[in-house]
């Protein structure tokens, strides 16, 4: 079971550290930051010093009430999009009674749409095209005559945008120019632990991205229309699938994300970002003994995993503060 939505009133100290931090592992910040609040304020013995402990209170409150408005700006957007939306359908069904102004509508309607897919077409295409290129990051190829470490550096970045299959090429080409070396041999785990299992063709590729780009500018129902449809039309494609997930858990629909997840695990048992949120997923619903084992999975794939380090940290504060009772 997941936790409440906001955060209850009347807990004790250590109750609301596990609030934090399961808050925090559903990505759900303002709730997070309110259950750290509430335990700040009944920490015993705290060796921090009055005024201190005033200021972080303070902080704390700033940061929840920033956030509480933050979330309403966004349901008022979702809300009055809805309702403009609404309201502007039954302005046609009127003006859809006078031909010529239906006509004009119609045509307008018909430039709207084109302006619209072509403006998110140009930005598709300026990235691929020129943008990308210019950063010294081509999809069509990945740049020659680079050593190995700046191979293992660009494999990175293209993996951060998810331009998958450019990265699975300048980790083959690691493990091709180094032999067995320890950098051929980091190549070879990244390769099974951070990419799809399968090729991804090359237009799965291209709308991933511009999910990833959508909900790094939080426009989520954006990138999770552009997620579902690759979910439907390439079904081996895991990534979507993690990222569904990951949208799920944060709308409080952990039973699909648990589906999810078991999915794209389905399809690649070794995929780091699945058991990371797995983990969480674990965390969230308190099943500590399941965060163990993600844990301990994660730890055998690659000890060096940047999303392993932080839920080891986690670990280490359930642990440490006694919070496993």
């Amino acid at each position: 079971m997941l936790p409440p939505v906001n955060v209850p009133a009347g807990l004790s100290y250590p109750e609301y550290l596990k609030l934090n931090l399961r808050y925090m592992s559903m990505g759900l910040m303002r709730q997070s930051m309110g259950a750290l609040h509430q335990a700040t304020l009944l920490q015993p013995h705290s060796d921090m010093p009055d005024d201190n402990r005033k200021r972080a209170l303070l902080l704390f409150d700033a940061a929840e009430k920033a956030l509480f408005l933050q979330e309403v700006s966004d349901d008022m957007k979702k809300t009055f999009g809805g309702f403009f939306d609404y309201t502007l359908g039954e302005v046609d069904k009127k003006l859809d009674k006078f031909e010529p102004v239906k006509k004009a509508k119609d045509g307008l309607k018909n430039v709207f749409s084109l302006v619209s897919r072509t403006v998110s077409e140009t930005v598709d295409g300026s990235l691929e095209h020129h943008l990308l290129p210019a950063l010294g990051m081509p999809l069509d190829a990945i740049p020659e005559d680079r050593l190995a470490e700046e191979y293992l550096i660009l494999a990175g970045k293209y993996n951060q945008i998810g331009a998958c299959e450019p990265a699975r090429e300048c980790l083959s080409k690691i493990i091709s120019m180094e032999g067995e070396s320890p950098l051929s041999r980091t190549a070879k785990v990244q390769i099974k632990t951070q990419l799809p299992r399968h090729v991804v063709p090359h237009d799965a590729m291209l709308k991933y991205m511009s999910a990833l780009r959508y909900l790094f500018t939080q426009k989520e129902e954006k990138a999770k229309e552009q997620l579902v449809d690759l979910e439907v039309k390439f079904p081996r494609f895991e990534l979507p699938m993690v990222q569904l997930a990951s949208i799920a858990l944060k709308n409080r629909e952990e039973v699909r994300a648990r589906h999810l997840l078991d999915a794209a695990l389905k399809i690649n048992g070794s995929l780091s970002k699945a058991w990371c949120l797995k983990a969480r997923l674990a965390i969230s619903e308190w099943k500590l003994s399941e965060m163990d084992s993600c844990i301990e999975k994660l730890t055998e794939l690659d000890p060096n995993d940047p999303g392993l380090q932080a839920l080891l940290q986690m670990q280490a504060v359930i642990n440490n503060g006694g919070l496993r009772a």
